[in-house]
């Protein structure tokens, strides 16, 4: 079932449930009320196939599952308590309280709903983002029409129109379904459908969305995209009427750049009027001018214009220098004394100085609304090109048989899908450093490069099939570019792996898993099951999953959780049992300190893929084999050759001290003594690690190796240990020669590639690195 099938099933049956308790006090009232809201809002994309949404839909659809389910729960044992007196078996108290939580976490969740679904991506003249009604008052009222006769949604012509009753309107009042239609037509439609008359300032505030152009007509187009929910008469409404205050109306023609920020100011109540330009603007303004004046107080009404706004209703480049600048003289001059708030980027501010002019009073300007995206903007549509390259170049492998029967093109298609989900937790960053971007920049030009090889060779191929006597060995071998391709991609995946992943010290540990695609390229995987997995919206991870189950479990008032109740809540949400062992593992790498508390942030890093169950697996299961233990406090010294590592086949544990490797060794003891072989485990160890000190001190701990493997023998493992120090150091290693299957290296890398070579093979070597000063 989908999402929406999902949230809209379970709305249902919270108001069922609702309606056959006759008790209901306000608070349960408050709860059928928002159900009623969301599943309306819903009801319309119910029993779509091919329905897609954006991101923030997304999330907002699959946050409000487990909240709906929790309420449902709550209610039964509420009404369970009160039917049959159980005061002994609930808690009443406990209840009540998860009761007003639902309800405020159900409320946020339809806030954000409503938002998503009335944001586009780009405005026609102007569009109203208002605050759902019922968030403003829930009036205390009894449930007078239980929900038992529903409408169905109503199936119109195709699943790519979700708005029916505009579609179901427009087919209804206009013979022949025309592309367009004369306003003064559409307003006696209109009128007829809403059974009452439309005055002129009213239907004029609805014709400056309909018809942006002026051009006295109506486009279904235009009228569809409007009405996008399906609620037509809350819609229709909205722009009938006079906006809801407090107001802010918001100048810029790029909505992308601000819809954060107004799903943040419609989260607090207020009504967002979003404006395309600066004529459209002046228009506005003008058809709302006596309510804009009787309502003219910073407490009720403010403005924010982009520095970049047009001022002109041509096809131009946006002017700089005036757009702005005229929009506020012209609020002034229409003697509205509301405050305005220019937005510019860096390079722009210093234009914004007529801010400072005494007649332009209540005006200020800022980098603040647009710095993020401004700077961030070229390296997150590189990010997105590199997305849909991707997607691009798996979809064409698998579409066409002669690229799917070739084993280079198979490990192409291998290496773009795992280039594809390191990707996926980059789209949902707000800023992006500069050595991913560079990253980025490069594999996009890379997988264009990519693209443009496997279409001339296919072409190739296939023009070779229509003219049999043209075919020769060279039009059907894989071509050497296409084999160059595939080792660019190799060492392009390993550094944005690298740039990712392993630039950053790691918080208690890192567990890095080999890359299938650089260990082992699997010849004889089915394309076709790739591209029916790419095509299941189900078996894609989210990446908003730690934020929804952070929000909805734990809570979005705090970014602490104690240990305890994070695990409880942490299994319930995963619907699995986590044992005490697992428990522990992920408490390490959460709470490396043992404070009692985990951070949002630090999980946040701890799920970096968005695959929130593939890592908690990882942490808590047993490691994979063979396995390299390493410890360094300096990871990007070591990239390089954690990379080599994971090529080979190994599953390398990174520990950043000598406590929490101690702590993690001796937590996973059974695991260690069970595959104690050389041939299976292997540490490897910086004589030297900065760490804290007994007083929480940062400090060079110059002991450090010879502290660890004292530790490891002490509990009677007799796995190999690798010390690694600079040459000039290697004396303070002279410990080696004390233990077996012990070893010390100043800087030879041939040693260092031998031992981690035996233990990716699963051989046992010749032991050139077991002694001191290998």
């Amino acid at each position: 079932m989908s999402s929406i099938d999902t949230v809209h099933k379970l709305a249902l049956s919270i108001m069922d449930l609702v309606a056959e308790y006759e008790e209901r006090n306000s608070l349960i009232v408050h709860i059928f009320n928002i159900c009623f809201q969301i599943q309306t809002a819903i009801a319309p994309f119910v029993g779509h196939q091919f329905l897609t949404f954006n991101h923030n839909t997304e999330h907002c659809l699959y946050s409000l599952a487990p909240v709906l389910e929790s309420t449902h729960t709550h209610l039964e044992m509420w009404i369970a308590r009160r039917e049959h007196s159980l005061v002994s078996v609930f808690n009443p108290w406990f209840l009540a309280h998860q009761l007003k939580e639902n309800k405020r976490q159900l409320l946020q969740q339809y806030i954000t709903l409503m938002t998503a679904l009335q944001v586009v991506d780009r405005i026609r003249g102007y569009n109203f983002v208002s605050p759902a009604a019922s968030i403003l008052s829930f009036q205390d009222q009894e449930v007078l029409h239980p929900p038992r006769q529903r409408r169905r949604p109503t199936d119109i012509l195709t699943s790519m129109y979700p708005d029916s009753e505009a579609k179901t309107f427009w087919k209804d009042h206009f013979k022949g379904e025309p592309s367009s239609v004369d306003s003064r037509r559409f307003r006696e439609a209109l009128s007829n459908w809403l059974g009452r008359d439309l005055d002129d300032s009213a239907y004029n505030r609805l014709l400056l969305r309909l018809d942006h152009d002026h051009s006295s007509t109506v486009q279904f187009s235009t009228f569809h995209e409007l009405v996008r929910n399906g609620k037509m008469v809350d819609i229709v409404n909205s722009y009938l009427a006079d906006p809801r205050l407090p107001l802010l109306i918001w100048i810029d023609e790029d909505v992308r750049e601000n819809t954060d920020r107004v799903f943040e100011a419609t989260s607090y109540g207020v009504t967002v009027v979003q404006l395309a330009s600066v004529p459209s603007a002046k228009t506005w303004i003008a058809a709302n001018h006596d309510f804009l004046k009787q309502n003219d107080d910073p407490s009720s009404i403010r403005f924010i214009i982009s520095q970049t706004c047009i001022d002109s209703g041509e096809l131009q480049k946006p002017n700089e220098d005036d757009g702005s600048d005229s929009m506020l003289r012209y609020i002034r001059d229409q003697g509205f004394a509301a405050p305005v708030l220019i937005s510019a980027s860096k390079k722009c501010i210093h234009l914004t100085r007529y801010v400072e002019e005494d007649r332009l009073q209540m005006a200020g300007s800022t980098t603040l609304a647009c710095s993020v995206y401004t700077e961030s903007r070229l390296a997150m549509e590189c990010a997105n090109a590199v997305y849909k390259l991707c997607e691009e170049i798996i979809k064409f492998i698998s579409e066409h048989q002669v690229l799917r029967s070739d084993s280079t093109t198979i490990q192409i298609s291998e290496l773009v899908s795992q280039i594809e989900h390191a990707v996926i937790p980059v789209l949902r960053r707000k800023t992006i450093n500069e050595p991913l971007q560079r990253c980025l920049h490069d594999l996009e030009s890379v997988l264009s490069v990519v693209s443009k090889n496997l279409h001339k060779w296919n072409e190739r191929r296939s023009h070779g099939k229509l003219h049999i006597s043209a075919l020769t060995y060279s039009a059907w071998a894989t071509p050497k570019d296409i084999k160059e391709n595939r080792e660019f991609l190799i060492w392009h995946h390993a550094i944005l792996v690298k740039v990712i992943q392993l630039v950053i010290r790691p918080k208690g540990y890192n567990i890095i898993t080999p890359t299938p695609s650089i260990r082992n390229f699997i010849e004889h995987r089915s394309v076709q099951k790739m591209k029916m997995k790419e095509d299941d919206e189900i078996d894609e991870p989210s990446i908003f999953e730690i934020d929804q189950f952070w929000k909805c479990s734990i809570g979005s008032e705090t970014e602490f959780a104690s240990s305890q109740q994070f695990c409880d809540l942490l299994s319930s949400w995963l619907d699995e049992d986590l044992s005490d062992l697992a428990r522990k593992r992920l408490l390490l790498r959460l709470d490396e300190h043992h404070t009692g508390y985990i951070s949002f942030p630090t999980f946040q890093f701890y799920v970096r893929n968005g695959r929130l169950r593939e890592d908690v697996h990882l942490y808590a299961s047993d490691p994979y084999l063979p396995l390299l233990i390493w410890i360094d406090s300096d990871v990007s010294a070591i990239t390089h050759q954690i990379l080599e590592c994971t090529g080979l086949g190994i599953t390398v544990i990174q520990f950043a001290s000598t406590a929490t490797v101690k702590s993690w060794i001796t937590m996973n003891i059974d695991f260690l003594k069970k595959h104690d072989s050389s041939t299976k485990i292997r540490f490897l160890c910086n004589q030297v690690l900065h760490e804290r000190d007994s007083s929480h001190t940062p400090a060079d701990n110059e002991e450090a190796g010879g502290q660890i493997l004292s530790h490891i023998r002490g509990l009677d493992i007799h796995a190999p240990v690798l010390i690694y120090t600079t040459r000039s150091n290697i004396t303070a290693t002279k410990y080696v020669e004390q233990y077996d299957m012990a070893g010390s290296l100043g800087g030879n890398y041939s040693i260092f590639h031998s031992y981690v070579v035996a233990l990716g093979k699963g051989t046992t070597d010749e032991g050139k690195w077991m002694k001191y000063d290998a």
